[in-house]
C-alpha cells in the first residue's frame, strides 16, 4: 500500500511565487526594518498572510537573522536540606 497524502501538496501553501514577491520587496525596499514593521506595512498594502508566515519566509531566504538563542539555566541554589 502506498500513502499517497504524503505526496500531496496542502491546497492552503501559498504560492512560490508570492513567497518570492515578498523577499524581493523587502530586500528591494525595506532592508533596514525589522519584520515587525515591514508586516504592519504588508497587511496595509493588502497582504493577507500572517506574521509568522512573513517572518519564516523571510529567515528561509536568508534576509533576517534568527532572534539568538536564550542564555543557559541558572542552576538552582541549594535549600536547606539538599544533598550537595
Amino acid at each position: 500500500m502506498i500513502d499517497k497524502r504524503l505526496e500531496q501538496v496542502s491546497h492552503r501553501r501559498a504560492p512560490v511565487d508570492e513567497a518570492m514577491a515578498l523577499v524581493e520587496r523587502y530586500r528591494r525596499r525595506q532592508a533596514s526594518w525589522n519584520v515587525k514593521p515591514f508586516h504592519a506595512w504588508y497587511q496595509r498594502e493588502g497582504g493577507k498572510r500572517s506574521y509568522t508566515w512573513v517572518k519564516n519566509q523571510l529567515q528561509e531566504a536568508g534576509v533576517v537573522q534568527k532572534a539568538p538563542g536564550q542564555g543557559k539555566r541558572r542552576t538552582r541554589a541549594a535549600g536547606p536540606g539538599m544533598m550537595l
